[in-house]
């Protein structure tokens, strides 16, 4: 209905309306395809101008539609709403897949989440990319991949982690360290390293990471490891449950 909507008033753009006029819906345009997509670590800059370029040409639109239209834009939104129903109960599986472990984790636990995959049956987004906040919720575990290290935020850190637990760097480490392959490339590009020192250099990665982790976290989520990274676990890390694509371990004294 909103593409349809935004279409028709594409059309009628030189319509003149209070707001939105004509010159600023291309100034707007102009700018959203010249802002970048990321700038330093924050993403979907350019994105947030198509709001704005909806708005403009949602006020052009006239105050009635054709019958005609008017039905065809209902059966649109009965479709859609079926779709969206049929796509939240397929993602809601692979989030219960991923919390399958909740039931493994003890209350107040210092869970440290690795998700080395984002997501199962999803393509267009990571809807797996937070699931780990069901376990803080159910267990009031610790949270380091909560969104906090700005003074924009809602929430703020009280002790601000050392760099490698910030939740950005957090976040993305799993993703290069799932394969050697991918750690290889990624540190390359950052210090052209030799590929035949790339399997010290990744199991050194891994030990620094465990070496540094192991005092602050006594359990650890992990979704979709490889056979490489369950290699890399320290041995006091014991399997506590293991489902699918999901460990649950435990540390032991």
């Amino acid at each position: 209905m909103v593409v349809i909507g935004g279409v028709w008033g594409l059309l009628r753009a030189r319509e003149p309306v209070p707001f939105f006029s004509g010159r600023i819906l291309v100034l707007l345009g102009i700018t959203y395809v010249l802002t970048p997509y990321s700038l330093t670590n924050w993403f979907h800059v350019s994105s947030r101008f198509i709001p704005y370029l909806w708005f403009g040409l949602l006020l052009r639109l006239p105050e009635r539609v054709p019958a005609w239209l008017g039905r065809t834009l209902v059966g649109c939104a009965l479709v859609y709403s079926v779709g969206l129903g049929v796509e939240y109960r397929r993602l809601d599986a692979d989030r219960e897949a991923v919390t399958a472990g909740i039931a493994a984790v003890p209350e107040g636990a210092r869970l440290l989440p690795l998700l080395f995959t984002r997501k199962v049956t999803s393509e267009h987004t990571q809807s797996l990319l937070h699931a780990w906040g069901y376990y803080v919720l159910a267990k009031d575990t610790s949270a380091p991949l909560l969104f906090a290290h700005s003074r924009a935020f809602p929430v703020m850190y009280r002790t601000p982690p050392e760099p490698r637990f910030n939740h950005l760097v957090l976040e993305s480490f799993p993703a290069y360290m799932r394969t050697k392959h991918g750690f290889c490339d990624r540190t390359r590009e950052n210090s052209q390293l030799l590929r035949d020192h790339c399997d010290v250099e990744y199991a050194d990665a891994w030990r620094e990471f465990w070496s540094a982790a192991r005092p602050k976290f006594d359990h650890v989520l992990m979704w979709d490891p490889t056979d490489v990274v369950l290699q890399n676990v320290p041995a006091d890390y014991e399997p506590k449950l293991h489902e699918g694509k999901l460990w649950i371990l435990a540390r032991t004294p």
